[in-house]
């Protein structure tokens, strides 16, 4: 009788382990808070109605055994003189494996989805402009195992060069970034420049879960820790 509800006990735990190894919805990954910093870093990030753009990737880890289940996308953004945060709608997301200096590695994911943004009440470069919140939500859920990427979130922007992407020197950042951060530039002519981009206020959110093999390995563990019957016992 124990042996069977030593089976049934085992199999519970591993349908509990499957069932909750998953969090819900979080960040995944976050750069850092605004640098308070001057011009230094906050970098123009846009794509304009005159077909120009101004894209910054920044890099981040998924961590060995864990695959990220990426539903949504964020970043602090500064907005200078003639720009309108109410008039943007819409964001382009770019997420890509495999870049470097002069390399655009090569592209996971990307597309135009619906963005909006709002002021957050920070004041930066000598108080002088605010900064927004801009989020957005994937179309489809993107699914990452583990390795290193780059992600890119530019807002549609009204004018041109009056969005900047915030810098930020990594205070209260979420995750690993492991790779440069690179900058291109159709407007600037940079090619995936690694001297022109800083480390950003950009980040993801959405869900964590253990690798399969793990999942495996726990539920496993657990059921040879309840089959294992002391020295001289015997069922019952």
């Amino acid at each position: 009788m124990r042996s069977a509800w030593k089976w049934m006990l085992g199999g519970g735990i591993v349908a509990w382990t499957m069932a909750t190894s998953h969090v819900s919805a979080a960040v995944l990954f976050y750069g850092g808070d605004v640098s308070k910093a001057t011009f230094q870093g906050h970098a123009p990030n846009y794509e304009s109605p005159a077909n120009y753009f101004d894209r910054n990737y920044n890099a981040f880890t998924v961590p060995a055994s864990q695959t990220w289940t990426v539903q949504g996308l964020f970043a602090n953004i500064v907005v200078q003189d003639g720009e309108s945060v109410g008039a943007i709608t819409q964001g382009r997301f770019d997420i890509r494996q495999g870049m470097s200096a002069g390399n655009g590695g090569t592209v996971i994911a990307s597309g135009t989805t619906s963005a909006s943004a709002a002021f957050t009440g920070e004041m930066v470069i000598f108080d002088l402009y605010p900064v927004a919140s801009l989020t957005a939500s994937l179309p489809a859920a993107l699914t990452l195992p583990a390795g290193d990427y780059w992600v890119a979130f530019t807002p549609f922007s009204q004018t041109q060069n009056r969005l900047l992407l915030a810098s930020t020197e990594r205070a209260n950042s979420i995750g690993t970034s492991t790779g440069p951060s690179l900058r291109n530039s159709n407007f600037f002519d940079l090619n995936y420049d690694a001297g022109a981009a800083f480390a950003q206020s950009i980040g993801l959110n959405g869900t964590s879960v253990p690798e399969p093999a793990t999942l495996t390995f726990i539920g496993g563990t657990a059921v040879l820790l309840l089959l294992r019957r002391p020295a001289g016992g015997r069922d019952q």
